[in-house]
This record gives structure tokens, C-alpha cells and sequence, in this order.
């Protein structure tokens, strides 16, 4: 992780943030900016985001003094195709700088909970020119209709290396992607509203990170009767590294008493694989690229369901799912509900 040094210290906020704020409940001077990024640009100046001032500054890396203002009570600039500016705004990135021109990215709240300037929060492509002081809104990424979302702090937006766009919805647990032409093409929730948000969401490259997780393997064998062969289902949330997975089974819980009954290649989140016989117990090892043992999963009992023979009810002779990085899909009571059924 690169850090980056800052030098200067801006004593620029008394006077400025007090009369450029639109927080009417501020306590401080620090609360009325809230600063939310800062990024050194090409000739040593710094861009700086303040949310209650809905304003972008450009601050000199010398002295300190205020070179331009972007948007906000005292712009600089004639904004152009902007339908109602930006406001309490998150992480502008610049993108690119070519003479007076700076092309930057930026995630527009339009609302702080008290404020609102416009339906739905959006992801903003703007160019600043200096020699015309104008900003022109480029392009505009909003979530589809059905999904409009206006988030009232936080937030990111993250230009991609394909000239896709990848949004955080800061206090909308929701992270979307979007073409450079604004076709939404990925849209997902991980959290309730009011209960989870992210102040940044980036997509990293899985080239880019390696996932070791402290957890073990999650593992669930079945068998439709003792005298068929054992079917293992197993995963391992995290685990970028897995290629392949190896499995046992035996008589016991005893793994030096199990043996090898066979392997595959791992197949998306989970693996199956049906043995040639049935085994009452079994496990399995992810093996890397190598054959280098990654992790090994709990020896679990086969699950086999049988009828009774007052109500007909389908039940199990044990709970066979076991490994702390188990998904909902590989509950017991789904693959009782999936198998003994007979779905």
C-alpha cells in the first residue's frame, strides 16, 4: 500500500467553511467543511472535497491559498449540462490532467439527510477547464429506476481499466457497475438500510489479492440410502487459491483410518463429487495448483434419510454440515428439504 506524505497543513478553514457551508447545525468549523478526500495532483496541489460546503477545492501545494472553487456558494466555474450541480459529494478522483483541463470522477450525495438537490444519488464524470472556467458534467451514472437510490453520506465511485464504472452506495448497502455508455450491469445488496453501509467500495482484480481464510472448509456428505454411493458437496468461502479438492471416506471420525476415494477440480462456490460406494463418514482436503494442501475440512457423518413408517415423513439419521465458512446454500435444512424430498 502506497501512503502518501502531505506536507502542508491548510489554515484556510475558519472564515472559509463558516460562510461556504450549508450545514446549519454545525458545532465547529471542522464539522461545517467535513473534509472527506485529498488527492496531490500533477503539479504538486492538492484537490480537496468538502461535503457540507458541496464544493471541490484546488489548493495550492506552495501556500495553501485557494486556487479555484468547484460548485457551492462561491464557484469558480459556470457549470455546463449539470442538472442541479452536485452536493454533499464524496471522493473526487482525478483522472486525468491535460493543460487547464482536469477531468476527475466524483459520487454526488444530492442529499445529507436534511437537504436534498436531486432524486437519486448519482456517479459524475466532470471536466474542469481553467482558460474557459467552466465545468461540464460528462457523464452521469444512476442506479435503474426500480433501484434509485439516494444516499445520504458516504459513498465512492471507481473508474475501471475497462472504462467501466463500479459505484459504492455509502449509506445504501448496495454497490453497482455500470458501462462507460451507463448500462447498469451489475447491482448487488449486502446489508439492510440502517444497518450496514461502506464509505468506499472498490473492485479489485482477483489477480490483484490472494484469500487465506481462518476458517476450515465447509463439508456435507449424503447418500439416498447405505447401499448407494456417498455424494460430498464442499466449499470454502474466501479461498482464492483452491484448484482442486481431494476426498475421504472411511468407517470412523479417524482421518488416519479413512482413505482416498477421489478428487476434482473445483467447480464455482461448491464442488460435488459422488464416490464409487457408500461411507458412513468422510472429509476433504483443498489442494492449490501444486497439490500443496491448502486446508482440510471436519470429518462429518453421511446423511442418509430414510421413511417412517407412521407418517411418511422424510428425516435423517444425522446433521452433516459442518466448517465455519458455510453459505446458506449448504445448510442442513436446505439439503434436507432438496434431497429427501426428492427435489
Amino acid at each position: 500500500m502506497r501512503v502518501q506524505e502531505i506536507p502542508l497543513l491548510w489554515h484556510g478553514t475558519t472564515c472559509e467553511f463558516s460562510i461556504h457551508s450549508f450545514d446549519s447545525v454545525a458545532s465547529s468549523d471542522m464539522v461545517s467543511s467535513h473534509i472527506n478526500s485529498i488527492e496531490k495532483d500533477n503539479h504538486g496541489d492538492y484537490i480537496i472535497s468538502s461535503r457540507y460546503c458541496s464544493t471541490v477545492y484546488k489548493i495550492s501545494g506552495q501556500d495553501g491559498s485557494i486556487i479555484w472553487r468547484l460548485n457551492g456558494k462561491s464557484s469558480d466555474f459556470t457549470l455546463v449540462n449539470f442538472p442541479n450541480g452536485f452536493a454533499f459529494q464524496h471522493d473526487p478522483r482525478i483522472l486525468s490532467q491535460d493543460g487547464p483541463v482536469t477531468v476527475f470522477s466524483l459520487f454526488d450525495n444530492g442529499s445529507d439527510g436534511y437537504n436534498t438537490t436531486t432524486f437519486s444519488s448519482s456517479g459524475m464524470i466532470i471536466s474542469v477547464d481553467t482558460s474557459a472556467w467552466t465545468a461540464t458534467l460528462l457523464k452521469q451514472y444512476t442506479n435503474p429506476p426500480i433501484t434509485t437510490t439516494l444516499s445520504t453520506s458516504q459513498g465512492s465511485m471507481q473508474v475501471l481499466s475497462n472504462s467501466n464504472v463500479f459505484i459504492g452506495w455509502g449509506s445504501i448497502p448496495q454497490v453497482s457497475e455500470f458501462t462507460e455508455s451507463g448500462d447498469c450491469v451489475a447491482l448487488g445488496a449486502f446489508g439492510v438500510v440502517n444497518e450496514a453501509s461502506s464509505y468506499r467500495a472498490k473492485k479489485i482484480p482477483t489477480s490483484s489479492w490472494t484469500g487465506n481464510p481462518d476458517s476450515t472448509p465447509a463439508i456435507f456428505t449424503y447418500a439416498n440410502s447405505t447401499s448407494l454411493p456417498t455424494t460430498f458437496y464442499v466449499s470454502w468461502n474466501g479461498a482464492t487459491e483452491v484448484a482442486s479438492w481431494q476426498f475421504y471416506g472411511g468407517n470412523s471420525t479417524s482421518r488416519r483410518k479413512s482413505v482416498a476415494v477421489g478428487s476434482a477440480v473445483k467447480s464455482g462456490f461448491e464442488t460435488a463429487f459422488t464416490a464409487s460406494e457408500y461411507f458412513p463418514y468422510g472429509f476433504a482436503e483443498a489442494l492449490d495448483a501444486t497439490g500443496r494442501r491448502l486446508g482440510r475440512s471436519s470429518v462429518v457423518p453421511t446423511f442418509v434419510p430414510f421413511v417412517t413408517p407412521t407418517n411418511g415423513t422424510w428425516v435423517g439419521n444425522a446433521t452433516a454440515i459442518v466448517g465455519n465458512g458455510t453459505a446458506s446454500s449448504n445448510s442442513t435444512a436446505t439439503r434436507r428439504k432438496r434431497w429427501g424430498h426428492g427435489h
